[in-house]
């Protein structure tokens, strides 16, 4: 089935190979191709590849330097909050907001591992970025400057329930240097953990961003952080919902490029499924395959026995079940329309 995304897929190619040999497309057809980057969170990559198409093309051109300029911006924001980390002395990761390829993006998730922090945090920040929320386990800030939002988390969840317990990924913080910044990321196993299982929990969405960051990530490890990788999804309860979004990855690939990449179909292998498991994600594909179009929702069934699977397997979820019935008969309107949020979610 040929569409949008096949077609940024064969422009943007795989990251192990060189870029396919697409020399027939117009002006025309690149810029249309533009909008269903946007929402596959991918139009700085896109626009990389597009302008080497079209050298003559000044709209082109036009708006590369544009997507630029925001991805400047951003890391001009990035190095202007880590400095204000830095000297309020926070133990703080910077997670699910770099990606391994040319990127934009409209907001920095920032971590904490203690409350006691993540408010010391707040209160050296609150003096230069504006108040736009907050939530049970979150504060939001914005930067007019930069038109971009700074997302201050206390633990990484949906809708109270976390499905991530920062402890698991203490341990596998690292340092980049950032135009002479040093900014606290996740090393690679634990960064494509939160990336996938934001994907999957939290936003229900599967797009381009999340396979190019799939990909190259899991090329980039030796065989250990592999291993390491599928340790995680086991100790956070997660391996369910990561091997289904492994195998949408494997089965848009086969579509696409006629072929298996090995780093991904060997960490798929990793994790262990039962029959039933195996029959749910079987499913899963088949509603895949008759479209295949990005962004994809995750089929309900998928995401009710990754959630189930997750309940199951982890206490420390259980333990939070009867607070969301708590706030069900208190506040249902509330907690409706914000299950119904996610649920429902638009792609962007």
């Amino acid at each position: 089935m040929y569409h949008d995304t096949m077609r940024l897929l064969e422009i943007v190619g795989l990251p192990d190979a060189q870029a396919g040999s697409v020399n027939d497309l117009s002006e025309d057809s690149l810029l249309g191709l533009l909008h269903p980057a946007i929402e596959n969170r991918i139009p700085l990559l896109f626009l990389e590849r597009a302008v080497t198409l079209s050298k003559s093309s000044r709209r082109m051109e036009t708006l590369h330097k544009a997507y630029l300029e925001k991805a400047q911006s951003f890391f001009s924001l990035m190095k202007e909050v880590s400095k204000f980390l830095v000297k309020a002395q926070t133990d703080y990761v910077v997670f699910k907001t770099f990606k391994p390829f040319p990127f934009v993006t409209v907001d920095i998730d920032v971590l904490f591992f203690n409350r006691e922090e993540f408010l010391r945090a707040y209160r050296s920040l609150r003096g230069f970025y504006k108040l736009a929320g907050y939530g049970a386990h979150s504060i939001s800030l914005y930067s007019p400057k930069h038109a971009m939002n700074l997302d201050l988390q206390l633990e990484i969840s949906v809708s109270r329930l976390v499905y991530i317990y920062k402890n698991l990924l203490r341990e596998h913080v690292t340092e980049i240097n950032l135009n002479g910044s040093q900014v606290r990321v996740l090393e690679l196993p634990a960064a494509l953990i939160t990336v996938l299982a934001h994907s999957l929990y939290k936003e229900q969405i599967f797009t381009l961003s999340d396979y190019y960051t799939s990909m190259i990530h899991l090329l980039n490890m030796t065989n250990q952080q592999r291993r390491t990788f599928v340790d995680l999804a086991e100790q956070a309860h997660i391996g369910l919902g990561i091997k289904v979004v492994l195998m949408l990855i494997n089965t848009l690939t086969t579509m696409a490029f006629g072929r298996n990449v090995p780093a991904i179909t060997e960490t798929t292998q990793m994790i262990q499924a039962g029959e039933i498991e195996d029959k749910m994600m079987q499913l899963t594909l088949g509603h895949f395959a008759q479209n295949s179009r990005l962004p994809y929702k995750y089929h309900p069934i998928a995401l009710g026995a990754a959630f189930t699977a997750k309940v199951l397997k982890d206490p420390l979820m259980r333990g939070a079940i009867p607070q969301q019935f708590v706030e069900l008969i208190t506040n249902t309107s509330e907690f409706l329309d914000f299950i119904l949020l996610h649920m429902r979610r638009e792609t962007y």
